[in-house]
């Protein structure tokens, strides 16, 4: 049994203890150090990259063994590399038994195929500060009181009465568990951003639209409006016009969108006036122009991350930029129209219960290159699954596992192993159809 499906079980009072060790020690890892003079090199808006296309990637033991390099090297003489290659590169080099770490990262992506990205301290810190930067600019920094929309499970999802929370004292946030927003606990969740008097809210736009829904159809918009919430800010995946619509409608704020990765190769964020700005100060970012006009490749190097320097990272997502954009904000980093992808679909429980974003499923599946998940009957779904070189039978097991921790053990499920998976025209991977909505 993992430490996180021990926690998930432990007595309420037991499991707020350990988590507020938790807490701490989170607060250690992204606040301390040169967090605030990171935050401060964002806020200055210098808006300039110190990484270039001509500059030379210097030769630490982390280079040379992902990159197999002998000399330096600019970084435009490097290949572009999407996460399947960087895998095959992680394997052939042994990367992970090589190097010495201490945190780590975890990602599925759209895709469903696991990487994990060690990092230090320093990075941690940086990253964070990049978040941040953009929640300060609407005047939501981390010593604002908010709440999290959190994608990890932290509460059995069996419990069918609140708390369905975790208050992390040292982090000035409280964390919602998604996985248990109905129309009995909506009510629930509304008076705790009330008595933990809550400023803004952070999730995913499907959970937060899943919410919004709830409470339009309960009537509930008066206690919602009351709230008086500065914002709400929304990240990991792709934000509609309808979800953003709905959201502020219901909250009666603003909402505003942060684009990221757990690779850590390109942040976009929306500024005071409603534009996506790339922040230059944060990687050196690369749009390659597809076969359609106006759509780019988003190409990102993080050489900050001294544990895991990625040169020109093909993320997967595709953007509208037109070059002829600017914004009445000031700053001059380039302006995206759009983000195209991350657009996910969400499943039905049997008991009517909506769930987003599903790729926690996956974090720990490294040897899934790909994964789609299919749903035409509440309550049940088909996993389509392309298998790693290294896939084991162990591997199915602790997929099965994962399964059964975030939808339930009464969820029905069929696991296809396939060769490919049919993308969409624009070469991404839905990761959840749900075709009975």
């Amino acid at each position: 049994m993992t430490f996180q499906s021990t926690f998930i079980l432990l007595p309420y009072r037991i499991k707020y203890l350990t988590f507020q060790v938790y807490s701490y020690l989170t607060y250690r890892k992204r606040y301390a150090g040169k967090f605030d003079n990171y935050l401060n090199f964002f806020l200055e808006g210098k808006c300039q990259c110190l990484v270039t296309e001509d500059t030379p990637v210097f030769l630490t033991n982390e280079v040379k063994l992902l990159y197999g390099l002998t000399e330096e090297k600019l970084i435009k003489d490097f290949d572009i590399i999407d996460r399947v290659t960087l895998k095959e590169m992680l394997i052939m080099s042994d990367f992970y038994n090589k190097i010495i770490y201490n945190t780590s990262l975890k990602t599925s992506g759209t895709t469903g195929s696991a990487l994990i990205v060690p990092i230090d301290s320093d990075f941690l810190r940086f990253k964070f500060a990049s978040f941040y930067f953009f929640k300060s600019i609407h005047n939501s920094g981390w010593k604002v009181k908010s709440g999290n929309f959190f994608g990890r499970k932290i509460i059995d999802i069996k419990s069918n009465k609140p708390p369905y929370w975790l208050k992390s004292i040292f982090t000035n946030q409280v964390l919602f568990s998604q996985y248990h927003i109905n129309e009995y606990s909506i009510k629930f969740y509304i008076e705790a951003i009330e008595r933990f008097n809550l400023r803004t809210l952070h999730g995913y736009p499907s959970v937060l639209a899943i919410f919004a829904e709830i409470v339009k159809k309960l009537s509930l918009e008066k206690e919602v409006h009351d709230l008086e919430l500065r914002n709400i800010t929304v990240g990991s995946e792709n934000l509609s016009d309808a979800q953003r619509n709905l959201i502020e409608k219901t909250f009666n704020c603003k909402v505003l969108n942060f684009y990221g990765q757990t690779e850590s190769v390109v942040d976009i964020f929306e500024c005071e006036n409603g534009s996506l700005h790339i922040n230059e100060s944060f990687s050196f970012v690369e749009l390659i122009e597809t076969n359609e006009s106006g759509v780019y490749r988003l190409i990102g190097t993080q050489l900050k991350n001294r544990k895991f320097p990625l040169i020109r990272y093909d993320t997967g997502d595709l953007v509208e930029y037109d070059s002829s954009l600017s914004c009445d904000c000031g700053r001059s980093d380039r302006i995206i129209k759009s983000i195209v992808g991350r657009n996910e679909d969400f499943l039905v429980l049997s008991n009517g219960n909506r769930i987003g974003r599903l790729d926690h499923i996956f974090k720990d599946s490294i040897d899934i290159v790909e994964c789609q998940i299919i749903q035409n009957v509440k309550g049940e779904a088909i996993f389509k699954i392309v298998r790693g070189k290294n896939f084991i039978e162990k591997d199915e097991i602790n997929l099965r596992q994962s399964i059964r921790t975030i939808l339930g053990d009464d969820f029905k499920y069929e696991i296809r192993y396939l060769d490919s998976i049919e993308k969409t025209k624009n070469g991404k991977l839905k990761q959840v159809i749900n075709n009975i909505t």
